[in-house]
């Protein structure tokens, strides 16, 4: 059932204010009442559309928030599969570094520290040959074993070291 609150409200306007009416509580008290129930009627609808508002307004927050979630989650998803792969990295580059950490002390062996300073004493009286010895260091080195002739295995290199030696005290 429809009510027409128009009509309503003429009535009501009529009842109050038709002097046929005035004398009669019993119709004025009905007005008064018809009178109230309107306006509740009105303030429920305008509840009601508020109500329907708010609703929408819930919903779309709610998706809102939904969406916010949904990437949050796919963000973290990436994450952990960048975490994941940085981890695999990083323990690959271990494997790799004690790997080749065995790998040098294998080779390395007993003694490698001798074997490496002898190495460089050798290197070092090879470039002072190449580089910085002079006619009279060659002549220091032969000695007395006669002209184009040099002395070898530690004998030659007992003489390159005394001669550099002696280079190095006249600076």
């Amino acid at each position: 059932m429809t009510i027409d609150k128009a009509k309503l409200k003429e009535l009501v306007e009529s009842v109050t204010t038709d002097r046929r009416f005035c004398a009669d509580e019993h119709h004025h008290e009905l007005a008064t009442g018809v009178s109230a129930l309107l306006a509740e009627i009105e303030r429920l609808e305008r509840f009601e559309d508020w109500f329907v508002r708010l609703g929408q307004v819930e919903q779309s927050l709610a998706d809102s928030y939904k969406a916010e979630r949904d990437q949050l989650k796919a963000e973290n998803s990436r994450l952990r599969t960048d975490i994941e792969s940085w981890r695999l990295t990083v323990e690959a580059e271990r494997n790799i570094n004690r790997v080749t950490g065995d790998e040098l002390e294998r080779l390395k062996g007993p003694g490698f520290d001798a074997e490496l300073a002898a190495l460089r004493k050798d290197a070092l009286r090879y470039r002072w040959l190449r580089d910085g010895c002079g006619v009279v260091e060659y002549k220091a080195i032969a000695g007395s074993i006669g002209p184009g002739m040099l002395p070898s295995g530690d004998k030659l290199q007992a003489a390159i070291d005394a001669a550099m030696a002696k280079e190095a005290s006249h600076g």
